[in-house]
């Protein structure tokens, strides 16, 4: 069982991570991507790391 520090370390970069994808997932919806499109990029990905990287190159395009 992995300590209560190191959990909590593992918690608060999940955590961030997934505000990461939320903020990604806006910026994409209000750039005109479809619910579908997204949704392909979310099942295609290994992990939320390789998402969150997705989004930043998808999003780097928009700009």
């Amino acid at each position: 069982m992995l300590k209560k520090t190191k959990r909590g370390e593992i918690m608060k970069e999940l955590n961030q991570g997934m505000k990461k994808l939320l903020n990604y997932i806006k910026k994409l919806m209000d750039a005109g991507y479809q619910d579908n499109v997204i949704s392909y990029m979310i099942s295609h990905s290994t992990d939320l790391d390789d998402l969150n990287s997705r989004f930043e190159d998808e999003l780097s395009y928009i700009k």
